[in-house]
């Protein structure tokens, strides 16, 4: 028996002793497993959008979002509010402890500039603490959520 067909078969089993579970289920074709992203919490539909879903997920464990507004108005003015501090005031890891406006606007290397200044006189004013002169984190030039696959994929 090879590899695969007794894999095939411990799904089957596996899929027949819980009342839970389907083998559709379980049993995700080779190709499906390889097309996905390494987030395997991706849901594969259609209207699927990682950017809207993002941020979702940061305005749910906001300390202080609510679960429901008492009106229309007072969720537009939270949203407001969420969306001026994530774009203009939170500094952001993955685009180099930027703000989103910042990179948007293209103020972004100006400000990379200055940060450099700052580390360079900080190392030459103590360069014993450091081992090497510092640099502010670079900007890449993608970033993505999920990154898609190099092939083209062929449905």
């Amino acid at each position: 028996m090879s590899v695969a067909t007794a894999a095939a078969e411990s799904v089957r089993a596996l899929s027949e002793s819980s009342a839970s579970a389907s083998a559709s289920a379980i049993a995700v074709p080779r190709r499906s497993r390889e097309r996905r992203s390494s987030h395997h919490s991706r849901p594969i539909v259609s209207n699927d959008n990682p950017y809207s879903e993002v941020q979702f997920k940061t305005l749910k464990y906001l300390r202080d979002f609510s679960p429901s507004f008492a009106s229309l108005d007072d969720a537009r003015t939270f949203l407001a509010g969420f969306f001026k501090e994530h774009n203009h005031i939170q500094h952001h890891s993955e685009i180099g402890w930027h703000t989103p406006a910042s990179v948007h606007f293209g103020t972004s290397d100006a400000i990379g500039e200055v940060r450099q200044i700052t580390l360079t006189e900080a190392f030459h004013a103590n360069p014993a603490r450091l081992s090497t002169r510092p640099t502010p984190p670079k900007i890449p030039h993608v970033v993505y959520i999920n990154e898609p696959a190099l092939e083209p994929q062929i449905n």
